[in-house]
């Protein structure tokens, strides 16, 4: 594994655990549709800039244009379309607890796209993370009461997410990687833009500072700091690795929900807590202590181990 990639993957989980709340107070005054067009469409041109600032080109080659245009599709309008729709449905918590199922389905289209061949140790702490899942799930939900439409659309925008990020891991790009997330930001930001002017009306402005600082957070952590994090990840681990961790999101959301927000949660969540966490050490190599770095007779080359 490659060193930053285990800091990188958990500051993601941090930051996309802790939006959540915010994306709430965001919610309360904004239209969805509006929120998220304007998350997308700001948070790809912030990208672009880095970008450009970082030295980057901006071009996109001719082989990699079908490849960007799918991966806008999937990765981001297919993903703030179904969640838009779910949450409206269904609201943000059933809707979130929905939409990390996600790592089943890029487990899965890794193995079945990608030749990936997890261990059984992999398939073991996906099963406890989704075990968790359905933990917090089992207490409050009952999906036979809940609207078809809503589950279908939230289970539509965990598979978009997947299915993003298996085109995104495919093959090798000629893009730089920041003008890749940004592009497929805006592109797929640009639908939302159309369907937020034809839908929402505008007597929502002007924003409350709280709200305006609540979209903001989700601009520069959520859709910046997030989306870039996510691919850079996604490039750096294998796409099972990656997926699984995530799984981390939900319980680090119900926690900052419970500190921002002053939402409560019990046994069930602790329970799902120690799962998740248990399923992400089977899978993610921890850091060997110093005296646990003296290489041991027979070792295999760092990238050569299996796993």
């Amino acid at each position: 594994m490659p060193r930053g990639g285990l800091p990188l993957l958990v500051a993601l989980a941090v930051g996309w655990g802790s939006f959540w709340p915010f994306m709430k107070i965001a919610l309360a005054e904004m239209p969805i549709l509006t929120f998220r067009a304007i998350c997308g469409e700001v948070g790809g041109v912030a990208l672009l800039l880095i970008a450009l600032i970082a030295g980057q080109s901006l071009a996109v080659p001719r082989g990699d244009r079908l490849r960007l245009l799918l991966l806008s599709i999937f990765g981001t309008t297919g993903w703030l379309c179904f969640s838009a729709l779910g949450v409206s449905i269904l609201g943000s918590g059933r809707a979130v607890l929905i939409a990390y199922t996600m790592p089943l389905w890029a487990f899965l289209l890794g193995i079945w796209f990608l030749g990936e061949r997890p261990s059984a140790r992999r398939w073991f702490g996906l099963a406890l993370g989704l075990g968790g899942i359905a933990t917090m799930v089992g207490q409050d939900l009952d999906f036979r009461a809940l609207p078809p439409t809503g589950v279908l659309a939230m289970l539509g925008a965990a598979l978009s997410w997947a299915l993003g990020s298996v085109v995104f891991k495919y093959k090798p790009w000629g893009t730089a990687q920041l003008a890749l997330v940004g592009w497929q930001t805006v592109i797929g930001g640009l639908p939302i833009c159309v369907a937020a002017l034809l839908i929402d009306r505008g007597d929502w402005l002007p924003l409350s500072g709280v709200v305006t600082f609540a979209l903001a957070y989700n601009v520069v952590i959520g859709i910046v700091f997030g989306v870039w994090a996510w691919f850079r990840v996604v490039d750096m681990l294998p796409i099972s690795v990656a997926s699984l961790g995530v799984l981390m999101v939900p319980v680090i959301g119900l926690a900052s929900s419970s500190i921002i927000a002053g939402e409560r949660f019990g046994w069930p969540e602790y329970l799902a807590l120690g799962l998740i966490v248990f399923g992400l050490t089977t899978v993610l190599p921890l850091p060997r202590l110093p005296w646990q770095r003296k290489e041991m007779p027979g070792k295999l080359p760092p990238g050569q181990a299996g796993g």
